[in-house]
């Protein structure tokens, strides 16, 4: 009898667990994650609603890092730049890891006065932040 209710219990076990219930594990490998900034060359002196261009370096993780996007938020003369770029962590990259590469950002005030740059390392503080002034006459 109690060889026939372990029996029962084994067969319902295998009964109620189908091929179709069990799901792979989904795993991100893509994301978008915000870089340091590493260095930035471009004009000190501009004028009213002349888009200005700024050379950025950033710091990619690996060598496959691909750029995204800057983003800028202002306050009065106040602007803060950071960089995000999409880094794959299921691939293997085969250029080394601390690359850096370039991208282009572009300013145009709308109104003259003395302006404040602030580009950002990612999670930074106000000691790592790179500031460029730029006058806009």
């Amino acid at each position: 009898m109690r060889n026939l209710t372990y029996l029962l219990i084994l067969v319902l076990f295998l009964a109620a667990c189908r091929k179709g219930d069990v799901k792979p594990l989904a795993v991100a490998c893509a994301d978008t994650l915000q870089h340091d900034i590493v260095s930035v060359s471009g004009p000190t002196k501009t004028t009213v609603n002349k888009e200005t261009t700024f050379d950025i370096s950033w710091k990619a993780i690996n060598g496959c890092d691909q750029f995204v996007n800057l983003t800028q938020d202002s306050a009065e003369n106040l602007i803060y730049i950071k960089a995000f770029a999409s880094h794959d962590s299921c691939s293997v990259c085969e250029t080394p890891a601390s690359t850096y590469k370039t991208a282009s950002y572009k300013f145009k005030a709308t109104k003259a006065g003395t302006y404040y740059l602030k580009f950002y390392k990612s999670g930074s503080d106000s000691l790592t932040i790179i500031t460029d002034t730029l006058l806009v006459e």
